[in-house]
Parts: C-alpha cells; structure tokens; sequence
C-alpha cells in the first residue's frame, strides 16, 4: 500500500513536468521544486529522523546540491541542443569542442553527487546513511521506471 501511494503522488507530480527542457521550456521551473520538496520529505519519512536540527542541516546540503544538479542539467540540454545543430550543419571542430564542454559538466555533476553524498554522511548515523544511500538509488530508479514506461506508452 505504501509502495502503491508512492507511486500515484510521484506520477501526479511527474505528469506536472514538461516533457521537453531547454531555454523555451524551462524544465525545472515549479513543478520542479515540487519534485524536489517531495523528495525531501520521503527521505526524511523513510530515515525516520525527527530532529529538527539534523532536519535543517540536511535541508542545508539537499537544496543547493539539487540546485546545482540541475542548473548543470540545464546547461548540458542547451549543449546537447548546440552540438545536434553543429553536426545538422557538419561543423565537426564545433561538434568536438562542445562534446568536450559536455563532459566537462558531467564531471561536475559527477563531483557534485559526491560531495553531496559526503556530506550527508557528516550529519547521518551510520544506520541512517545505509538508508539514505538506498533511498537516494531506489528513488533515482523510480523516476527512470517512470520516465521509460512513459515513453514506451507513447
């Protein structure tokens, strides 16, 4: 039953989302922080952690890393958008030089991810870390469930 009510409130939140991102469609716009404040409350209600402080503190890694997530995603997408127009017009130097830029920003995302997950283990209780890991992978694995039964009914 709780698995099932997780899956209605995050697909009514997913259905929210735009399907297409990029400087017309600006992806992470509200429904985004709508995502990102449900997230937040799942992984407190599934650590089970009611100090308000450990709260705040976790609050004060969780947002910006998501911030930054997701302005680097956005970045990638005007990228991704520039080097389909670069190789539409057979422009390899530029096709390199933004792959390059491309991967620049996954490296980035890539240490993002790592320093955020660091830096919940600073607040976290070796029990609640264990959690918060399994939280973070199963949740990632859900939006992508979501994001590839979606496209498969399309």
């Amino acid at each position: 039953m709780k698995i099932i009510l997780k899956i209605v409130l995050l697909t009514t939140l997913l259905l929210a989302q735009q399907h297409r991102f990029g400087p017309k469609n600006n992806f992470f716009g509200e429904p985004g922080k709508k995502i990102q404040m449900f997230k937040f409350q799942k992984m407190i209600e599934e650590l089970n952690i009611t100090d308000e402080n450990k709260i705040k503190n976790m609050q004060n890694i969780f947002q910006p890393h998501f911030n930054n997530i997701h302005k680097l995603q956005r970045e990638k997408r005007q990228l991704i958008d520039e080097l389909d127009e670069a190789i539409f017009n057979n422009d390899i130097q530029h096709s390199i030089e933004i792959t390059n830029k491309i991967m620049d920003l996954e490296r980035k995302v890539m240490n993002n991810r790592i320093k955020y997950f660091e830096d919940m283990k600073s607040y976290l209780t070796d029990d609640e870390y264990a959690k918060f890991v399994l939280f973070e992978f199963k949740f990632q694995e859900l939006l992508n469930n979501f994001v590839k039964n979606r496209r498969m009914n399309r």
